[in-house]
């Protein structure tokens, strides 16, 4: 009997190892091991650090969480983009992404915008560069939608490199 509760104390201690090994950052976890609330959403955001040709879609809302972000709406114009040698937005992800672990480049709103105009983004996630500017590894390319119905109105190309992360 008393072996018995030792085996189970072992088996306690080793799966609370594995999950701390799953989880080094220390995100909330239920009793079940899944991870609660908008720590799912962050927590699924941050696995794509360092991970080439892949974007993460959440809600509007869920963006506030973000930090630090340097964000941008999905409907500028191709002058914004194209038009200059360097995106105008490049500096300031540079000089995020040097000072901190992650940093964000959210796109606001990209199930407003027509399936032609998101087109513009599949460079960006697929090859991490737009215009010549190369995005540096630790920064999450993350795109925001109204909610999760809105996902229907995202491009394929576009969806195809995505993460969905909600926490409903």
């Amino acid at each position: 009997m008393a072996k018995n509760l030792i085996n189970k104390k072992e088996q306690k201690l080793s799966k609370k190892s594995r999950l701390d090994q799953l989880n080094p950052d220390k995100t909330p976890i239920n009793n079940r091991g899944a991870i609660t609330g908008t720590d799912k959403v962050k927590f699924l955001i941050d696995l794509q650090r360092n991970s080439n040709a892949t974007c993460v879609i959440i809600k509007n809302a869920d963006s506030e969480m973000l930090s630090p972000v340097t964000s941008m709406m999905a409907d500028v114009s191709n002058e914004f983009l194209f038009g200059v040698s360097k995106p105008l937005f490049a500096e300031e992800i540079d000089e995020k992404c040097k000072k901190y672990k992650i940093c964000y480049f959210v796109i606001k709103c990209i199930d407003e915008i027509s399936l032609q105009q998101q087109e513009r983004y599949v460079g960006l996630v697929k090859d991490r560069e737009m215009n010549g500017y190369r995005l540096p590894n630790n920064c999450i390319i993350v795109f925001t939608v109204k909610d999760r119905s809105s996902l229907k109105n995202i491009s394929y190309n576009l969806y195809h490199f995505a993460v969905v992360a909600f926490t409903e």
